[in-house]
Formats: structure tokens, C-alpha cells, sequence
């Protein structure tokens, strides 16, 4: 219990709060032993409701700041100390934990205040950047709810809202309609769990833009019938362009891909990648037919040039020279990677028991980076080219050391070719005669019927035969027993003509010489009997 002083009504002289406990205990009939703790007692409630002013100023008793109020109230319990019990000093050790959990509550409702007024600007600036716009629609009253002043973020007319669902129906594009409507009643019918629709509607400059609805039933009726629908709305113009242009991208890209892989097995040549593996990325149907004997054009994928010759060779056991490509392909694949610029290979062996010779040219496989990822090739079957240079080659060697002459010459009858053989027989060099015409070795003793009887020939047969009189580049004349044979191009037009000439000079002179011994006398050279006998005979 409380022992309380005699109530005196005589005027104390004391300080301040002094003089209000004494005032106080006059009018309320308390001794000062309980009017200083009373007093104090009340700073402390109003101190707990200063703290919750800082969350709640609605709540200061007393109009006074915060700061204010504490410190009156600390500055009271110092000064009221000596006035308060044992009991009282526990009840002011409760009342200051009270107020201490008061202030630790109102700083954890302030920081959740901050808290959520920054998630609400944050939630605010993501739907501002989104271009959201939120939506509810009545199913009763048939009433579109949302902020109309953010149809412009939707791309939409905002001074013509609408406000129903047949108007907002009504903008949809008419290929869209049926299923936007379907998509819609079936959810207000919970046939669908949620709205999820991209669609079309008429824009604000009379276009069509792409929307993207999504809504679901948010609140139900008495009747436990869908009341309420909530959703959202966006512009999904700029994804759908994206999507509409990686589409068309997708496409040519697809489009380029099968024109590359269709010229590419059209292109007789083979064709292939590697990488630095030498296994195959890439090859066209030229090589999977004429080398590697593969099954499709994607069966060399991932595979090397051995697999295939191992294959081969294990078809044919018996036969050694069945299959000896595969070791030669990869070597170069090496060398090329080792010199590091595009190099050329004749490539040659055994492909099913024939033999098959390659012109290869390789490079090496850079990408968009500049990093070397592999090697590129291209070969050329030059079996039949490669035997008709040898026999080429055998011919010119022939020709080359040929006792007669060889002149050839183009479908304009210009000399386009002659062998060492011709510059012995006319003193013509090589450089001295080419893109000249034969006329310059005429001797003149023939008259113009012999030239037209060998042209008839020539037309007429492709061919002619005969002894001729030409004269040399010195000015000798010289007889040639000449042969002239016309090739013929696959038009069926004169391609060339060659002239096969040797010299009979010698062999003239000699029969002149016999024929004069045996017809004139030598001594006198006057015609003797024989040559009489012959005129005679003629006559």
C-alpha cells in the first residue's frame, strides 16, 4: 500500500513539476508521494503514444512532437524517483519495457510502411514500362472496368473507351473474333480455367494491332456464380513483328539452305567440309556417289574418309586395288591446314576396281570469327581428261620427233600449230609462221585449177592427197608429197586441218634424171628411139 502525506493547504515552495504534483494532489485529494508517480505514469503513456506517432501522428495526445514528448517524459521519471515505492519502481520498469516493445513495434511498422510504399512505385514503374493496363469486367451489368486514360499505352483511340464487352468485341480483327469470343464466354463459363489470348484489334490510326489478353474469374456471386472477371491487357505489337520478321528470317534462311544443298548436288564437281578432325560437316551427292560410295548425303556427317574406305574394302576382301582411296584424302587435309591458304592435289586410286584421278583443290574452313574450324574441298574427276592429256602428250612426242612435217591449221585455214620437223622442211620458225596462212609457202608453178580441185576435195571429202611444189623461206623451191586430213567439230563444221608434208625433192630430181637418161641421148640430149618410139606410138 501507499502511504500517503497529510493533505496540507498551505503553499509549498518547489520547482516546477513540484508545484504540479502539489496542485494536483490539492485538487484530486492525492498525497505527493502518489501525485509525482500518477503524473509520471501519464508522461510514460503519453511518451508510448509519441512513438507511435512517428507510424500514426493521429495518435498524440497532446499535440506535441515526438522528440518533445520523450523528453519531457525521461526528465519527469528522473525527477519523480525518490517519490515512488518498491512497487512503483517495478510497475516504471514494466511501463518503460512497454514502452521500449511500443518503439521497436512502430520502427518495424514504419520500415514496413517504407517497404511497401517502395514496392508500390516499383509495381507502378513496371507496369508503366510494361504497358499494362488492368481490367475488370461486370458479367451483370455487361461493364468494362480499367483506367481509360492508358488506352493510348495499348495503342488504342482513348476518346472512345469502350465500355462493354460487345464494343470492345467490335474492334477485334474478323479473323480473330470467333475465337476471342470463344476463349472469353468459355472462361465466364469455367469451361476454360483462364482467358489466354493474342488476337488483333483496330488501333488508334486505323490499324490493326496485337493484343494480348489474359483474365480469370477474381470474385463470385451469392449464387456461386462467376461475378467478376480481372485481368490484363498489352501491346504485344513489337513481339509479334519480331516474331513475324524471325519468322520470315527463319524461312529465307531455310529457303537459302535448300537452294544451297540443291545447288550443290546439281554441281557434277564433288564438294565437302571437314573439320580439324578431318570428319565430315558437309557433303554434296557428287562425292557420296563417285568416292565415297555413302548412302545418303547425310550419312558422311560425323564420320572421316576411313570408315568409307574401310567399308569398302571389307565388301571386297580379295580384291586389293577394290578401294585404296581414304589415306591420300586425309594427308592432304593436313597439308592444307599446315600451309594455311588454299592448295591444289591430284588425288588418284582405286574406287570400285577403277581407277579414278581428281583435280582437288582444298582451303582452309574460317568462320565468322577468323578461327580455322576445319578444311573445304573440291574435286573434279579427270580420269578421262587425264588419259586423253596422255595420250595428248604421247602424240606430241611423236609428232615432236616426226622426220615430216606437221602443220596445222584453224577453220579460217590460219596456221595455228606446226612441229620442229616444218621449220627444217620450210626455214619457218614457230613464232615466224603461227596466224598465217599456208599461201605463204606457194611456189607459183601451180595455177589456180590445181588450188580449186583441192578445195573441192577438201569440202567434199575432208580430205586430199597429192604431190605439191612449195618454196622455202630462202626462195628454193622444194616438192612435198602432201596429205591434209579436215577434223570436224560437233556441229559437224570444219574444226581444224592438219597437213602431213615430206620432202620428195631428191626423189623428183632422180626420176627426172632416169626419165631424161631413158628418153635423150646424153651426149647430144637430143630425143632418142625410145622417145621417138613414144611419140610415135602416141601420134
Amino acid at each position: 500500500s501507499f502511504t500517503l502525506l497529510p493533505v496540507t493547504t498551505e503553499p509549498v515552495q518547489r520547482g516546477g513539476l513540484q508545484q504540479i504534483a502539489y496542485w494536483g494532489a490539492r485538487i484530486f485529494g492525492l498525497g505527493l508521494q502518489l501525485a509525482m508517480p500518477a503524473i509520471t505514469a501519464l508522461l510514460i503513456t503519453n511518451m508510448a503514444l509519441g512513438v507511435l506517432t512517428r507510424a500514426a501522428p493521429q495518435l498524440n495526445l497532446f499535440g506535441i512532437g515526438f522528440p518533445v514528448t520523450m523528453t519531457v517524459g525521461f526528465v519527469m521519471i528522473m525527477l519523480s524517483l525518490p517519490y515512488w515505492s518498491s512497487p512503483m519502481l517495478e510497475a516504471l520498469r514494466e511501463g518503460l519495457l512497454m514502452v521500449r516493445q511500443v518503439t521497436l513495434a512502430s520502427d518495424q511498422l514504419r520500415l514496413r510502411t517504407q517497404e511497401l510504399e517502395a514496392s508500390k512505385l516499383r509495381l507502378q514503374t513496371v507496369i508503366e514500362v510494361s504497358g499494362t493496363v488492368f481490367w475488370e469486367y461486370h458479367i451483370q451489368t455487361d461493364t468494362l472496368i480499367y483506367d481509360t486514360n492508358r488506352l493510348s499505352v495499348l495503342g488504342l483511340d482513348a476518346a472512345q473507351p469502350p465500355v462493354t464487352v460487345g464494343v470492345w468485341v467490335a474492334l477485334v480483327h474478323p479473323d480473330d473474333k470467333h475465337r476471342f469470343l470463344d476463349m472469353f464466354q468459355g472462361t465466364i463459363r469455367q469451361v476454360l480455367p483462364k482467358l489466354e489470348h493474342d488476337y488483333r484489334v483496330k488501333g488508334a490510326l486505323n490499324d490493326w494491332v496485337w493484343m494480348s489478353t489474359r483474365g480469370a474469374v477474381i470474385r463470385y456471386g451469392d449464387d456461386g456464380l462467376p461475378a467478376v472477371l480481372g485481368g490484363a491487357a498489352v501491346n504485344i505489337q513489337a513481339r509479334k513483328e519480331a516474331e513475324m520478321a524471325l519468322k520470315a528470317s527463319e524461312q529465307t534462311a531455310h529457303h537459302l539452305a535448300h537452294m544451297l544443298r540443291s545447288l550443290c548436288d546439281n554441281v557434277p564437281d564433288m564438294i565437302w567440309a571437314k573439320d580439324l578432325n578431318s570428319r565430315y560437316i558437309f557433303a554434296n551427292r557428287a562425292i557420296c556417289d563417285q568416292l565415297l560410295m555413302a548412302h545418303s548425303t547425310d550419312e558422311p556427317i560425323g564420320k572421316d574418309d576411313m570408315y568409307f574406305a574401310s567399308r569398302e574394302r571389307a565388301s571386297r576382301p580379295a580384291i586389293l586395288d577394290w578401294h585404296t582411296f581414304g589415306e591420300l584424302c586425309q594427308d592432304s587435309d593436313t597439308v592444307t591446314l599446315q600451309r594455311g591458304q588454299p592448295s591444289q592435289f591430284e588425288e588418284f586410286g582405286h574406287v570400285k576396281g577403277r581407277m579414278l584421278v581428281l583435280d582437288v583443290r582444298k582451303a582452309p574452313f574460317v568462320n565468322d570469327r577468323g578461327e580455322v574450324v576445319g578444311v573445304v574441298g573440291t574435286g573434279r574427276d579427270i580420269t578421262d581428261h587425264k588419259a586423253a592429256q596422255d595420250r595428248l602428250r604421247l602424240a606430241a612426242l611423236v609428232l615432236d620427233h616426226s622426220s615430216e612435217a606437221l602443220m596445222i591449221t584453224d577453220e579460217a585455214n590460219v596456221i595455228v600449230e606446226i612441229n620442229p620437223a616444218f621449220t627444217s622442211l620450210t626455214g619457218y620458225s614457230r613464232d615466224e609462221i603461227l596466224g598465217k596462212h599456208p599461201s605463204v609457202l606457194r611456189s607459183g608453178i601451180h595455177d589456180a585449177d590445181f588450188y580449186r580441185l583441192m578445195w573441192e576435195s577438201l569440202k567434199a571429202e575432208g580430205r586430199w592427197q597429192g604431190e605439191i611444189w612449195n618454196r622455202r623461206k630462202n626462195g628454193e623451191l622444194y616438192a612435198e608429197w602432201l596429205t591434209i586430213n579436215t577434223l570436224f567439230g560437233e556441229d559437224g563444221l570444219p574444226y581444224r586441218r592438219v597437213a602431213l608434208a615430206s620432202d620428195v625433192t631428191e626423189n623428183k630430181k632422180k626420176q627426172d634424171l632416169l626419165w631424161q637418161q631413158a628418153n635423150f641421148d646424153m651426149l647430144t640430149l637430143l630425143p632418142n628411139r625410145r622417145m621417138f618410139q613414144d611419140r610415135l606410138d602416141v601420134e
